[in-house]
Formats: C-alpha cells, structure tokens, sequence
C-alpha cells in the first residue's frame, strides 16, 4: 500500500504520519470505540503513536516511519472501527 491518502486520514510528510479526529456523541460510544481499538492493537501488535481523547471526541496520530505499510492497513482497520 503505497498511496497514503487514506480515506479520512490527514497525511502529513515530515513527519511522516496519518492523523484522524473522530467525534461521538457520547462518552458511551467513545469509550466503546477506544476499547475496539485497544483490542485490534493488541491483535496486530501496532498501536497509535499518540491518542487524545475527551467526552466525545478521540484524535489519534499513526507514525508512519516505521513500516508505513503495516500502520497504513492499520490505519484502514481503525476506520472501519469508527463506522461498524
């Protein structure tokens, strides 16, 4: 997976990062969401580079300068989270 423009992800070059807002409307469904996510980084063993999150809301950066290909895919995976 060269392309990495990925659906919802703002790429940045330097550095080399994917980084995405995803908004609830309820600390419930964010709460559920990063648990989803705690889960596939346990599965695949690739985890954000750096998360933030507040009641209804969670901002997530994918470092992508250490096997961009796997954190791109991973980075799909995420967003398929946010939509099931």
């Amino acid at each position: 997976m060269e392309d990495k423009e990925i659906e919802g992800w703002d790429y940045r070059a330097k550095p080399s990062s994917l980084s995405r807002r995803f908004e609830f409307s309820s600390y419930a469904q964010t709460r559920d969401f990063l648990d989803r996510l705690d889960q596939l980084s346990q599965q695949t063993g690739l985890y954000p580079h750096s998360t933030n999150f507040g009641t209804g809301y969670v901002n997530l950066t994918i470092d992508l300068d250490v096997d961009a290909e796997a954190y791109q895919a991973f980075a799909v995976q995420v967003g398929q989270l946010y939509r099931a």
